[in-house]
């Protein structure tokens, strides 16, 4: 068919369905036309599609040439240069819909633009300074490019650290703010003091105000704090915020101090009937702590669905009050890597148990695991990690009606042959009602893995070919060997019922490390068994 033979609305419609972005990209070379059509979808949200910090360069690269001379003025100024010269085609920044959190981005550029740094050069401290500073400068050009020419903005991801003075004033934040009306998502890093000055932080409360006023429809806010002081004006600021928003939904709080905490209940008390989802992350400070009153606070919000504790020291909650838990009808319950957690140890799941449908658990007991198997009747989708279980423990799974499974498999499970019971216990014991099984790493990033830490084939083998249901999807969110694949493979031909292999596929993934022909020989052979390969990305 000639593209000349639908009108142009029609072709816009058409790719505006197409969600996958490699088909789109496909089709960018038929002709002009097509090409100023897909461009502006192939653009609205580049950082998330992403898995290769190289092209994180490109993608940088392809913004800097949009940049104005103000903006060039400025790097040079910082001791940047930009070395090519070149017109863009499109105005692609201003097809933006998600301003991401720039700092990886980042510093994946400077990593290809100095050529590694150069391995020769002897560094000291004054390096590392004016490194840092670059990387800074340039976090604060994409972010005043990207602020300016954004047309509708949805999700907005700031720094307090990058309103320097010279490039951001309130005349610019009014003139912009415009499009910023569609605004669903924003979260607000604040930094640690080292970062900030006065100028710093007085225009981003200034932008924040702003928002405040002129933005009605956020439904998700995150707060991420470092080292960061709240002071009065700063929690005025969010409590009127989100009471000036129509649906407000959805708080993240992350590295929170005590003070933020205390004062929960008068943050969300306006929106205690429309918030539905509430997460508490990175509490380490020993005198931060969840406790009863804060609980309490959370308690308020009528109509609460997911709530998760993640990385909370200080999760020590004992509540006999039942006017409180019995305001709870929970969906999703989420709790992980909190040390000296009591908040399981009484009760609480039988309390909470009756609604939920997902549930994710780090620390997993054997008197937890009946606890979920007599009381979680709806429950869907578990997710577990088995440190703490003992064999007899994973009985507790036949009874359940779970759909969705999955195991955290973190370093120490991975010595000794932990995992080689696990699996051979899970196989004996999976329930009927499963039908996705899912292998995730539960690693922190600073531990290094070798090739002998990860799952043995014939390990996986034995899983697969013990297992006494049939499942439709299998995931592996970590990294694996071809060898693994040869497994599942053999697993499809005899089974039949697999629809879904998810692997783990960014650069340095064990299976494409050396045998990257043979992987990809295997997946050919998965998908013409008519299984559909999904992508993980790491952080998901």
């Amino acid at each position: 068919m000639a593209t000349n033979s639908l009108p142009e609305d029609c072709f816009y419609e058409i790719f505006k369905n197409i969600k996958d972005m490699e088909t789109l990209y496909n089709c960018l070379f038929v002709n002009r036309l097509i090409c100023r059509i897909i461009i502006p979808f192939l653009y609205q949200k580049p950082f998330s599609k992403i898995n290769h910090f190289k092209q994180y360069y490109c993608l940088i690269n392809t913004y800097l040439f949009c940049i104005d001379e103000e903006e060039k003025d400025y790097l040079h100024k910082n001791s940047i240069k930009i070395t090519k010269k070149t017109i863009s085609l499109f105005d692609y920044a201003k097809y933006l819909e998600i301003i991401p959190d720039l700092t990886y981005a980042v510093e994946c550029w400077f990593i290809y633009h100095l050529g590694d740094l150069n391995e020769d050069q002897n560094y000291n401290y004054e390096n590392d300074i004016q490194l840092d500073n670059n990387k800074l400068s340039l976090q604060e050009i994409l972010l005043h490019l990207f602020l300016r020419k954004v047309k509708k903005c949805k999700e907005l991801n700031i720094q307090s650290n990058l309103f320097n003075n010279f490039l951001f004033n309130s005349k610019f934040f009014k003139k912009i703010i415009i499009n910023y009306s569609d605004l669903i998502s924003l979260h607000l890093l604040c930094n640690n003091f080292n970062d900030l000055n006065n100028l710093k932080e007085e225009l981003f409360h200034n932008f924040i105000s702003i928002i405040t006023n002129n933005c009605f429809n956020i439904k998700k806010l995150k707060i991420t704090t470092i080292d960061y002081y709240y002071n009065y004006n700063f929690q005025e600021l969010i409590k009127i915020l989100i009471k000036n928003q129509k649906y407000f939904k959805i708080l993240y709080l992350s590295y929170p101090n005590q003070i933020l905490l205390n004062n929960l209940l008068k943050i969300i008390k306006s929106k205690k009937h429309t918030i539905t989802h509430i997460c508490i992350k990175n509490i380490i400070i020993n005198n931060n702590m969840i406790n009863d009153n804060i609980f309490g606070s959370i308690a308020i919000c009528e109509n609460l669905e997911k709530l998760e504790f993640i990385n909370c020291d200080s999760l020590n909650i004992n509540i006999n009050d039942n006017r409180i838990l019995n305001r709870f009808s929970l969906k999703e319950l989420i709790i992980h890597h909190n040390a000296n957690s009591n908040f399981l140890d009484n009760p609480l799941i039988c309390k909470f148990g009756h609604s939920l449908y997902n549930l994710s658990l780090h620390k997993v007991s054997p008197y937890i695991m009946q606890q979920i198997s007599r009381y979680c009747l709806n429950l869907r989708i578990l997710k577990i990690v088995c440190n703490y279980l003992v064999f007899s423990s994973y009985t507790y799974l036949k009874s359940m009606k779970i759909e969705e499974f999955t195991i955290y498999l973190e370093k120490s499970l991975l010595f000794y042959d932990n995992y080689i019971y696990i699996l051979r216990m899970l196989s004996l014991n999976l329930p009927e009602s499963l039908n996705s099984f899912t292998i995730e790493e539960k690693v922190p990033k600073y531990t290094k893995l070798l090739d002998n830490d990860y799952i043995a084939p014939k390990y996986l083998e034995n899983f697969l070919n013990n297992c006494k249901v049939n499942l439709i999807t299998l995931n592996f969110n970590i990294y694996i060997r071809y060898e693994i694949l040869e497994k599942v493979l053999d697993y499809i031909e005899k089974r039949k019922s697999l629809k879904y292999l998810g692997i783990r596929s960014p650069p340095g993934s064990f299976w494409f490390k050396g045998n990257k022909n043979i992987g990809k020989q295997i997946l050919t052979k998965i998908e013409n068994n008519n299984v559909k390969i999904i992508t993980i990305r790491k952080d998901e």
